[in-house]
């Protein structure tokens, strides 16, 4: 039976605004593409081809139907997507974004072969399915004849940022995955500024290709070969963390099902969203480190879909995702910084069912200086229903001769009793339980 769909219970996506092909929308929870009626016969006709059976099969773009619904007052074709989790260039590590573009040119090299190409060139159209890059907008697969912006987007948005990276200019480079990729902009294009001109001809002379430099044209093809960016592009500045090894010895005893007195606690956390959250389909753990807490979980609770662990460690995130992508696990790992995200809309891209905070809120309010109220505001953004937040009395005291932290004139070992008071009140009255761990 075709369902109708309300057009006031619509939803459209934010970043669906200048597709050829349609525009995506939300209803009940599900992804839809609406069809322009110009674009159709072409939707037709790759959904009924080899290559669409080669995409999804290899998982390079989400599960795609004709939907068996339509809007009201519309005869327009409406495709449904499998959802995926959202995320974005400036929530990635250099080994994300790397391989994001390697696999751009190898789907565009893919598409060239049966007759389409990628309309566009930037990151935006990817997300991470796996921990492998999989294209999201089904909309950028285009019939040759339509043309492509690919070519000149790619370097820009893709190529330019990661010479940065290799250039130790981190700054400008998450400056520039962290803007929308725009294919104008006023006053000055990213192609025209200095100092990535300057970057662009140190990069290429630090790998022997200065009888080039005065044909930049020539340069900037050698940037879609996926061979070349797969021999030269490397992060050779990341510096070493304080925490990054701190899940050193998590990985491979999960595994095993040998997991130490250290993480026992992960354990009750799994009891406790088993007694007091049954009904959660999905976690997201804040200060996450290397996602030893999902990883967990996800071993031990196959009822959790969906995973997210997000640290601002891009050093951690780095050497987990390169362990990750060699094993099957659908945890999504994402670089941010959870109390002061660098876009607006962070949070709601990664709300759960459970938002978990182990080990973090004491860092937050001795060394970091938040109030308290902020912490617990920013912890609720993240969650749907439940919210488990683990404070530790002693707070930063590593084991000396001191084993009572003041602050403010307070003796710190007896604050657990007002953060407890305190946590009722950020409690929205609609959340079924809720369970602190303190």
């Amino acid at each position: 039976m075709t369902e109708t769909i309300q057009q006031s219970q619509i939803k459209y996506s934010p970043n669906s605004l200048c597709d050829q092909v349609g525009r995506v929308f939300f209803w009940n929870g599900r992804v839809f593409r609406e069809i322009n009626k110009t674009a159709e016969q072409e939707v037709r006709d790759l959904l009924s081809s080899e290559l669409f059976e080669i995409l999804t099969a290899k998982h390079y773009i989400p599960e795609t139907k004709i939907a068996d619904c339509k809007i009201e007052g519309k005869d327009t074709l409406i495709l449904e997507h499998e959802r995926i989790q959202p995320s974005s260039p400036s929530d990635w590590s250099f080994s994300m974004l790397k391989d994001a573009a390697i696999f751009l040119l190898k789907l565009n090299s893919l598409l060239k072969k049966h007759g389409y190409n990628l309309w566009d060139g930037h990151l935006a159209n990817v997300c991470f399915y796996h921990n492998h890059p999989m294209l999201v907008d089904f909309g950028s697969i285009a019939s040759q004849s339509r043309g492509s912006w690919f070519d000149g987007e790619f370097i820009r948005t893709c190529c330019y940022p990661l010479i940065l990276f290799t250039e130790n200019e981190r700054f400008l480079a998450k400056t520039i995955l962290s803007a929308r990729p725009q294919r104008t902009l006023p006053l000055q294009t990213i192609n025209k500024s200095e100092l990535i001109k300057k970057c662009f001809k140190r990069f290429f002379g630090h790998i022997h290709l200065r009888y080039w430099l005065r044909n930049s044209q020539k340069l900037e093809r050698k940037l879609l070969q996926s061979q070349f960016l797969q021999k030269h592009i490397h992060e050779k500045f990341l510096e070493k963390t304080m925490w990054q090894n701190y899940q050193d010895d998590l990985f491979d005893n999960i595994e095993k099902g040998n997991v130490s007195n250290k993480y026992q606690r992960y354990e009750k956390i799994k009891n406790f969203i088993q007694v007091y959250c049954s009904d959660a389909t999905s976690v997201t753990d804040l200060a996450g480190n290397r996602g030893g807490m999902c990883y967990y979980l996800e071993h031990h609770m196959p009822q959790l879909q969906n995973l997210v662990s997000i640290d601002y460690d891009e050093t951690a995130i780095e050497v987990s995702y390169n362990y990750f992508k060699n094993h099957d696990t659908k945890l999504n790992l994402i670089l941010g910084n959870f109390m002061v995200p660098i876009r607006s809309d962070f949070a709601q891209g990664f709300r759960s069912d459970v938002a978990i905070a182990m080990a973090v809120t004491h860092h937050l309010i001795l060394t970091q200086g938040f109030h308290i109220s902020a912490i617990f505001e920013a912890i609720k953004s993240f969650s749907k229903k439940y919210v488990f937040i683990e404070f530790m009395p002693l707070g930063l005291w590593g084991g000396g001769e001191k084993n009572q932290w003041f602050l403010n004139g307070t003796r710190w070992s007896g604050f657990s009793n007002l953060l407890s008071n305190i946590l009722h009140c950020f409690i929205p009255n609609n959340w079924k339980k809720t369970k602190y761990y303190l």
